[in-house]
């Protein structure tokens, strides 16, 4: 066997150095300088600190060790200088694991010193002597050893280091421990591509800092040992959602399960799986550029993400998007920190979870304006509430519950359906398993975007089938200063976090409710925890409308009053939005804007609407729009129609005295009347 073989060869070298002058690698190359000429591995330390260190000055030392051929003596040293001392770092490890308590200190950070040692190793190995070779193996050996004695937890930190180790000494459990390894990758998403430890851990997986966690995927596809990992299409999809809503249009974590409010994309740790991006999606990498461009992170300074970096293309910022299994993001078309966004938590079998099915959040005018309880470190208190309330109490997050009863245990069951059009976004949610019975909470989202000057906002309809039970809703923006505009109808939150300037949400109770509390929870951060005041609203049924209006001095809220069966809001323009629990109807100076009806078989707006057969979700403007269809007839209603192109195809269609009929066939589809 050659060496290097893991990452690199030495025919590459010359690729490499000649790269050290280009961006991004100029970056990598000046980090990992300062990396080696100001850490020092100090067996003085704490397990964990011994392992970040090795870490990081072994894949920095490796790194330079080939751009810097004239200091290759020094380089060598520094890597030597750790290995000569690894079988102490070893006893440390095993006695830190045998101590009990939080094992993390001795598995996690252990793990990526031990990957970034083996690719060390494999740099130097034909510049150590035989009798030296020998005893470093022997010393990896021992470690590799403690991995396999036992599962040491954390996944992907156990198997990424039997992996590469079976790898370099290409040993008889090379296959079994691939295997592992890729197994564990993909218990990180759903069959959809979301992270299922939430936007924080997500990030800390497949993109952080841990090498031991990421970096055998791309070992494996540069050996060939595995060459499926660049082309399966829920890593594709994992990429593209990391990068689009797993952090704010300000870059900090979307607050659903272990994600705090205090961290973010550009804090904490180098954001190494971004400049790889490219090589499971171009649309990731054009999300992962518009991230770097913006948060301006921490430069990674390893060999290995050296190796696999690609120069980021031209950035993007996120678009609305549905996840079958995993939920929804909404996303103003607006490259600014001031963007709009809403998501929606939908994860089936969630990791690092709360009890937060069907949980949403909020983003807007450069703020979090709705937040969940957070996360401040595995096990801690926040803001004078313990754990327990932090990580397994729904009714800290923005959730519902049925008699003021928590959630029956994490996890959600996907979305029923959804569309993204221009005009409006749309997603209904599923929470099955977290209530009794055959108790069922069904939640639609729905934004609507900024148009015609006209600021946007956000509807939250509530259905629960099957219970005649009270019906708690609970609301968490992220601010402890709240007015009650109207008592069991407005309240308004001033949001003051991020910026100096005054940024609200309001949230309007359509539906009236029995009581409403306003009630202290807290809103966890890492160092950034603090008690909000949310709103805790019960109904005697459902269902139940809500609107969310963020607003500020540039972005007026519309005026909103209650109808006999929704809210109508009344904004600037003449511009006027008819809501009921499924249809939201505007008109602009009372002429008819556009109409979007939910899970409806009618909507009629003077000569203007449709009737079908069988429940259909349909958003019309003018002579288009989208539906989303069960297999049905649908006559649509709309002056001087003749034909119905439905996904651009003319369909065959039947005058009647209403309208235009058709059968349209189940799925989305697009609608053009003609």
């Amino acid at each position: 066997m050659n060496h290097p073989f893991l990452i690199c060869q030495k025919p590459e070298y010359d690729a490499l150095r000649e790269r050290a002058s280009q961006s991004p690698y100029q970056d990598f190359v000046e980090e990992a300088r300062r990396v080696v000429q100001t850490l020092k591995f100090e067996p003085s330390d704490e397990i964990w600190g011994q392992g970040t260190r090795i870490r990081d000055l072994m894949g920095s030392s490796a790194l330079l060790y080939i751009l810097e051929p004239e200091h290759q003596d020094t380089h060598r040293q520094c890597i030597t200088n750790i290995l000569d001392q690894w079988p102490q770092f070893t006893t440390g490890v095993a006695t830190r694991w045998d101590a009990g308590g939080n094992r993390w200190h001795a598995t996690v950070p252990t793990s990526s010193a031990f990957f970034n040692t083996v690719l060390a190793l494999d740099v130097i190995h034909d510049d150590l002597s035989e009798s030296d070779l020998n005893r470093y193996e022997s010393s990896l050996q021992e470690t590799v050893d403690w991995f396999w004695a036992t599962m040491r937890g954390w996944g992907m930190a156990t198997f990424g280091p039997r992996a590469i180790w079976a790898a370099y000494k290409n040993e008889d459990r090379l296959e079994e421990a691939t295997q592992q390894y890729r197994d564990a990758v993909f218990e990180q998403m759903t069959k959809d591509g979301v992270g299922v430890n939430g936007p924080e851990y997500s990030h800390a997986r497949l993109n952080g800092e841990r090498t031991a966690k990421y970096g055998f995927l791309h070992v494996a596809e540069y050996t060939g040992l595995d060459k499926s990992y660049y082309k399966d299409f829920r890593l594709k999809w994992y990429y593209e959602w990391l990068f689009s809503a797993g952090c704010t249009p300000f870059n900090s974590f979307v607050t659903f399960g272990d994600s705090g409010h205090g961290r973010g994309f550009n804090t904490f740790y180098p954001q190494s799986g971004t400049w790889a991006a490219g090589k499971f999606s171009p649309l990731a990498a054009e999300y992962a550029a518009n991230r770097v461009a913006s948060a301006q992170p921490r430069y990674p300074s390893d060999l290995l993400v050296y190796c696999i970096a690609e120069p980021l293309p031209e950035k993007r910022i996120p678009q609305s998007r549905l996840w079958p299994d995993g939920g929804a993001l909404f996303y103003e078309n607006n490259d600014t920190e001031d963007a709009l966004l809403g998501a929606l938590w939908n994860v089936s079998i969630p990791n690092h979870g709360h009890r937060d099915a069907n949980a949403i959040y909020l983003a807007g005018y450069g703020e979090h304006l709705l937040l969940n309880s957070g996360y401040n470190g595995y096990g801690n208190a926040s803001a004078g509430f313990p754990w327990p309330y932090i990580n397994d109490t729904a009714e800290s997050s923005n959730t519902l519950l049925i008699n003021n009863q928590n959630h029956l245990e994490k996890g959600a069951d996907g979305l029923i359906e959804g569309l993204i059009t221009d005009n409006i976004n749309y997603a209904c949610g599923l929470a099955d398993r977290a209530f009794e019975g055959d108790n069922q909470h069904k939640r639609s989202f729905i934004f609507i975007p900024p148009q015609n000057n006209v600021p946007g906002y956000y509807l939250l309809i509530d259905n629960v089938d099957n219970t005649d039970q009270p019906i708690n809703l609970a609301l968490h923006p992220a601010s402890a200063n709240v007015e009650v505009n109207q008592p069991n109808a407005e309240y308004v939150w001033n949001v003051k976090s991020r910026k100096k300037t005054d940024t609200f949400l309001t949230l309007y109770l359509g539906t009236e409710p029995q009581t409403v509390e306003l009630k202290d929870g807290a809103l966890a951060g890492w160092g950034k925890c603090f008690a909000g005041k949310y709103l805790y609203a019960t109904y005697a049924n459902a269902p139940i409308i809500t609107v969310l209006f963020p607003h500020d001095s540039a972005h007026p809220k519309a005026d909103i009053t209650r109808t006999e069966n929704g809210v109508t809001l009344t904004h600037a323009q003449n511009m006027i939005d008819i809501a009921t629990h499924n249809s939201l109807l505007r008109q602009v100076n009372n002429e008819h804007e556009f109409y979007f009806a939910r899970q409806s078989t009618q909507f009629q707006d003077g000569n203007i609407g449709f009737a079908s057969d069988e429940p259909v979700t349909l958003f019309m403007r003018g002579k288009t729009g989208h539906v989303v269809s069960p297999g049905t007839s649908i006559t649509f209603n709309h002056p001087d129609v003749t034909h119905v192109q439905i996904d651009g195809e003319t369909f065959v269609s039947e005058s009647t005295s209403d309208g235009i009929c058709v059968i349209v066939p189940q799925g989305t589809c697009k609608i053009e009347l003609g």
